[in-house]
């Protein structure tokens, strides 16, 4: 795949590209030159954790079970609790 350089020295890499490595805004990549060759890794036992264009923590990693089963688990749990219930 060809891109090019733009002005501010910024390489636009090919969505199809990004997508299959799961590349995203703040993904820790690695970036090396050798022998004229530029090669780039992406760092993938970085955490998941990135800043946005504000400056707020957003979780990038993907998660392992569906977002609704932690929330149900975590409000039995809670719930438990209030209720003085033992398991």
């Amino acid at each position: 795949m060809e891109s090019s350089v733009d002005r501010f020295g910024r390489i636009v890499i090919p969505k199809k590209m990004r997508d299959r490595l799961g590349m995203h805004p703040g993904t820790p990549i690695t970036i090396e030159e050798s022998e004229g060759k530029i090669e780039i890794t992406v760092d993938e036992g970085s955490s998941a954790l990135a800043r946005d264009s504000n400056g707020h923590l957003v979780l990038t990693g993907k998660l392992i079970a569906p977002m609704k089963d932690f929330v149900a688990t975590a409000r039995e749990d809670r719930m438990r609790q209030v209720l003085g219930v033992e398991e």
